[in-house]
């Protein structure tokens, strides 16, 4: 065999570097469409994660921004109605000679949600704004005469999915049994 023999036999086995075939191309491709769709999965994924997170902490700030006045309210209070429409109490609050002297204090549930209304003043926490439209949220109060007795307030938010978002129980008032019994 001659030496131009041999250098056209060896280059007619030996892969071209023309480029690379039609299949390697096509599974090169399908390859790089998986790893992207699983990439933009995952993104998309942690987006609705973060979000969920970020509802969550907005719905137990509102509720506890509320309870720290509820029980504020609760603690200086002379007497109080509690109802599903809301709480009514009677509060003693300083005045400005130093004097004490009695206020009304109203906490209203609507649809929204909680409005804290003390003379011409009001202040919401607002909890539908805080989740979806088909999202739901509640607000009860519940008088128990147990072993645990006493008035408690709920707050509760869940998802269309029945998803739990938020669920707060807290008693307000310890019920006192030998008063209870009467």
């Amino acid at each position: 065999m001659l030496y131009a023999d041999r250098n056209n036999h060896t280059s007619r086995n030996s892969r071209s570097n023309d480029g690379y075939t039609l299949v390697e191309l096509t599974v090169a491709v399908a390859l790089s469409a998986m790893l992207l769709s699983a990439a933009i999965y995952l993104f998309a994924q942690s987006g609705s994660t973060s979000r969920s997170l970020a509802k969550v902490q907005n719905l137990q700030d509102t509720a506890n921004r509320f309870l720290v006045d509820l029980r504020k309210d609760v603690r200086s209070a002379t007497s109080g109605a509690f109802s599903s429409a809301g709480i009514k109490l009677l509060v003693i609050k300083l005045a400005e000679d130093g004097s004490p002297t009695t206020i009304e204090v109203l906490y209203r549930f609507n649809s929204d949600g909680i409005s804290r209304e003390e003379g011409s003043s009001q202040k919401r926490f607002n909890f539908k704004s805080l989740i979806d439209a088909d999202d739901y949220w509640s607000v009860t109060t519940m008088h128990r005469q147990s072993t645990d007795g006493g008035v408690f307030i709920q707050i509760v938010a869940r998802e269309r999915s029945g998803n739990e978002l938020l669920k707060i129980d807290e008693r307000l008032l310890k019920a006192d049994k030998a008063e209870s019994a009467q």
